[in-house]
């Protein structure tokens, strides 16, 4: 195996990488390399006038080929990466399959009516509004007319929803089941933090979420950090001539260096007001 390295006058630069499967003789190599260039650096170990001449062993060699290999994955692979990285940041999809009572196929939020449902809800893992969500169940709270209810079916929250991680923000997809007035806490997200600190995230009517049954045009007024995620229709809100929705809300992390180690969904419990998630994101 023969590497040559050429450097020409300042008048023309040539670099030149000959790798050949088997070795050539010292006359060929040392008479190529004098007739080409005025100055040359053999590999071979050989002599010849006007060159440098370096003896590199085989396993110096094999090490010249990890370097050039290295370099190609530092030039080319590194950048790509942190391109792809730039548009698809590092998001977590929090898993909630342990907590949900209904798979979305069947989920009728706070109602018995197996029609009032999310069934055209396209389930699994989706992308929404650049971030990406598993959206697989639902997990419905209680308002507050619910516990006043002898036979209440909903829990006032949920705990202990493990994140284990560190994020710069967290994104959920809800709703609410009712039409309480304006700026009525329907739930909110509390943080558990590494360091026994805790932070809470509300969700407030008319800012982050509105009933999930709905007349108009779909654009309703909203905080900045919320969309509305997905409109569509059920059985039962289509005969009595109405559509249902779905919000994404996005929220900063209040202390993006301390480790998030749970979340808490909890309900606000006010009148006319049931809180539902159905799926949430860390990045």
């Amino acid at each position: 195996m023969v590497g040559q390295i050429s450097i020409p006058t300042p008048h023309i630069f040539v670099f030149t990488l000959t790798i050949s499967a088997k070795w050539k003789s010292e006359n060929l190599f040392d008479t190529k390399c004098q007739k080409s260039y005025p100055f040359c650096v053999s590999l071979d170990g050989s002599t010849a006038n006007n060159s440098t001449k370096l003896t590199m062993p085989l396993t110096k060699k094999h090490t010249l080929m990890a370097l050039l290999i290295l370099v190609v994955l530092a030039v080319i692979v590194v950048p790509a990466t942190l391109y792809w990285h730039s548009l698809h940041p590092w998001q977590h999809v929090v898993n909630l399959d342990y907590f949900y009572q209904a798979k979305i196929a069947v989920a009728s939020p706070h109602d018995a009516d197996p029609r009032n449902n999310l069934a055209q809800l396209p389930a699994g893992y989706r992308i929404i509004d650049g971030v990406r969500f598993n959206v697989a169940g639902l997990i419905q709270l209680a308002g507050g007319d619910d516990i006043a209810q002898t036979n209440n079916p909903y829990a006032a929250s949920v705990e202990g929803i493990p994140v284990n991680r560190f994020c710069q923000q967290l994104h959920l997809i809800h709703g609410m089941t009712g039409d309480a007035d304006n700026q009525t806490l329907a739930a909110k997200l509390v943080l558990h933090y590494g360091d026994g600190t805790t932070a809470d995230l509300n969700i407030v009517r008319g800012q982050q979420v509105y009933g999930w049954w709905f007349k108009g045009d779909g654009n309703p007024p909203l905080a900045g950090n919320t969309k509305v995620a997905w409109i569509g229709d059920n059985p039962t809100a289509k005969r009595a001539g109405y559509r249902i929705w779905v919000f994404k809300t996005s929220f900063a992390n209040p202390k993006p260096n301390m480790r998030i180690e749970t979340v808490d969904y909890v309900s606000g419990l006010a009148p006319d007001a049931g809180p539902f998630l159905l799926a949430l994101t860390v990045e």
